[in-house]
C-alpha cells in the first residue's frame, strides 16, 4: 500500500513537472517566433559595410542591435515591443539605417561571413552583453550606446532623440 501510494505521489510529481516544462517551452517558442520579425523584414540590414554606404547615400546615422534573437530573453523584448512595430520602423526610419548584428544559438540562417563580421564588430564595439544597441554616425563611428528600456515603441523613440540630442550639443 506504501509503495502505491508512493508510486502515485511521484507519477503526480512527473506530471506537474512537464506541464510546467512545456508550458515553459511553448512560451519561448511564441516569444521567439516573434523576434525574427525584425530580421527577416525589408528594415534591417545583417552587411554592415552595405549599411553604411546606404547610411551615406541616404544621410542618415546607423542604429545597430547585437543581438541574440533566438537565445536572449531581453532581445526578444526589444524586438518584439519596439523594434519590429511599424511606428517605430517608420520614425526611427527617416533618421537611421538599421543594422541586426545577430548572434543566434542556431547559426544556420548566417553565412560564415556574416558570423566573422559580427564577431569582429563585437570585438571592435566591446560588446559585453546583449541587447546592446550603438547609434553611430554613416561611417561607423559610435555617439551613444544604449540597450533594452521599458516602455514600447515611442518611450524608445524618444529615448533615442535624446541620444542623437546629445551626440549634436558640443
Amino acid at each position: 500500500m506504501k509503495n502505491k501510494r508512493r508510486i502515485l505521489q511521484v507519477l503526480s510529481l512527473l506530471l506537474v513537472f512537464t506541464i510546467v516544462l512545456v508550458a515553459g517551452f511553448r512560451r519561448k517558442a511564441d516569444v521567439s517566433a516573434t523576434t525574427a520579425s525584425s530580421a527577416s523584414t525589408d528594415h534591417w540590414m545583417t552587411d554592415f559595410e552595405k549599411a553604411k554606404q546606404t547610411a551615406r547615400e541616404e544621410d542618415k546615422d546607423l542604429l545597430i542591435d547585437f543581438a541574440g534573437s533566438d537565445w536572449c530573453y531581453w532581445c526578444q523584448r526589444l524586438d518584439k515591443e519596439v523594434f519590429s512595430k511599424t511606428a517605430f520602423l517608420q520614425e526611427a526610419g527617416k533618421q537611421f539605417v538599421f543594422v541586426l548584428l545577430d548572434f543566434p544559438n542556431d547559426k544556420s540562417g548566417q553565412t560564415a561571413e556574416i558570423q566573422r563580421q559580427n564577431e569582429r564588430l563585437a570585438r571592435q564595439f566591446d560588446v559585453e552583453g546583449f541587447p546592446t544597441v550603438f547609434l553611430t554616425d554613416a561611417n561607423g563611428r559610435p555617439y551613444a550606446r544604449t540597450g533594452y528600456m521599458e516602455g514600447g515603441a515611442q518611450t524608445y523613440l524618444e529615448h533615442l532623440r535624446e541620444l542623437r540630442n546629445q551626440e549634436a550639443t558640443p
